[in-house]
């Protein structure tokens, strides 16, 4: 068996029964703390996406988010270098482009200095422009006039547009093609 059909058939038990996700949770004081799990199951996700994934998705993501909040120095900067399962998380969630993950996404790029620079302003708008300001136009956030002064008021006022994100997406895919498998 190749390290895809492993990583397969360990996502193929967790759609089957989700309750195995607990398996797969951040733990305060804990080496790496499942995060080399969580990364398979990305990879096997960003091989074999299903519309069905999605709370798999965003549950991950949130896994990497608390391990990224999570500020213990024998912890954190041992293994900083696997912040990139966090951006990997994070755009895997963005290709379901639900405009209601512009609130984790928000949260995540303000954890700290890092993610304010690394975790990238596109994922916030990464479920269209056109979309995510008709989403935030229905909302009432705390966190809403912060983003609206990071993006720009209005759809027109946008710092992004629809081709920079779909040329964002195409980045992100060659960019993650390091955990794509030829089948």
């Amino acid at each position: 068996m190749n390290p895809f059909e492993n990583y397969k058939s360990e996502l193929d038990l967790v759609r089957q029964n989700p309750s195995l996700l607990e398996n797969y949770r951040f733990e305060i004081g804990i080496n790496n703390s499942n995060h080399y799990e969580r990364l398979r199951l990305n990879i096997a996700i960003y091989n074999d996406m299903k519309d069905t994934d999605y709370e798999i998705v965003r549950f991950l993501f949130n896994e990497e988010r608390k391990w990224r909040e999570y500020d213990n120095d024998s912890v954190y900067d041992e293994f900083y270098g696997d912040f990139e399962n966090l951006y990997f998380s994070g755009f895997l969630l963005s290709l379901f482009k639900l405009p209601e993950n512009i609130w984790i996404f928000w949260d995540t790029k303000n954890i700290d200095m890092d993610s304010s620079m690394g975790f990238d302003g596109e994922y916030l708008v990464s479920a269209g422009v056109k979309e995510t300001y008709q989403y935030l136009n229905t909302i009432v956030h705390s966190s809403k006039d912060n983003i609206l002064e990071y993006l720009g008021k209005t759809e027109n006022d946008c710092y992004f547009t629809e081709s920079h994100i779909e040329r964002w997406r195409e980045f992100k895919h060659e960019y993650f093609r390091i955990h794509k498998f030829d089948k």
